[in-house]
């Protein structure tokens, strides 16, 4: 795959403390950190390296080895970390996950008008999906069908995160006043379904480019005409 879209690792971690005090004006204190620190700072360093691997070469191709090499550092300080390729693997979805839920609320406050907001959804799916951190995750979906040891610990945490996206999606339409109109769960599915098709479309055409597929105005046109309906 090409190494096309953006690395979630860099806006995903929040600024250190001392960025903090600096843009409040306040000033800096001693840069020495905590173990516990450090112990974090390794551990976000080898997610950031894992989805990287994961974006760029697949879940087949992204060995023990690769991911001591991206992400340097020591094959006992991976174990250390993550004992299982398993245990990381599951680290990483949660990562992403927690950094789709960041996201999503800054979303929602850039669109404070609920069906102008509704209306940039589907655009906003593509942007999370197609990124790094979406298509490790995309790589994990499918690979927990043939890796059972994968799929024992990736499904159910899986099917709470879509419980969890149906349940806002159902949110966004009673929101803009749609609610009667449009299932929730029909159309996130829907939506995540085009998505990911697209993303695997791109991933294997190079003549895809990274911008919003135009595939995805279809989804808008329909939300479109519901709320026009329920005007």
């Amino acid at each position: 795959m090409s190494a096309r879209g953006e690395d979630i690792t860099a806006e995903a971690l929040p600024p250190s403390p001392a960025v903090r005090r600096r843009k409040a004006g306040r000033p800096a204190v001693s840069s020495r950190r905590t173990q516990a620190q450090r112990r974090a700072a390794s551990s976000r360093r080898i997610i950031a390296a894992t989805i990287r691997c994961l974006y760029r070469d697949g879940y087949g191709a992204t060995t023990t080895d690769k991911i001591i090499a991206e992400a340097g550092v020591s094959r006992g300080g991976l174990q250390h970390h993550f004992p299982t390729r398993v245990d990381l693997m599951v680290q990483v979805c949660r990562y992403v996950w927690a950094f789709d839920r960041r996201a999503l609320a800054l979303f929602a406050r850039r669109y404070p008008d609920p069906r102008e907001r509704l209306l940039a959804r589907p655009d906003f799916s593509w942007r999370l999906m197609s990124r790094s951190g979406g298509v490790a995750v995309l790589e994990l979906l499918v690979a927990s069908r043939s890796d059972q040891e994968l799929a024992a610990r990736f499904i159910p945490e899986h099917r709470i995160v879509q419980r969890e996206a149906i349940a806002g999606t159902h949110a966004a339409l009673e929101q803009a006043g749609i609610a009667q109109i449009l299932s929730g769960e029909a159309l996130h599915r829907y939506t995540e379904a085009c998505v990911r098709g697209l993303v695997i479309d791109a991933i294997f055409d190079e003549r895809v480019q990274p911008d919003v597929p135009p595939g995805l105005r279809f989804i808008r046109a329909e939300l479109e005409r519901a709320i026009a309906a329920a005007a």
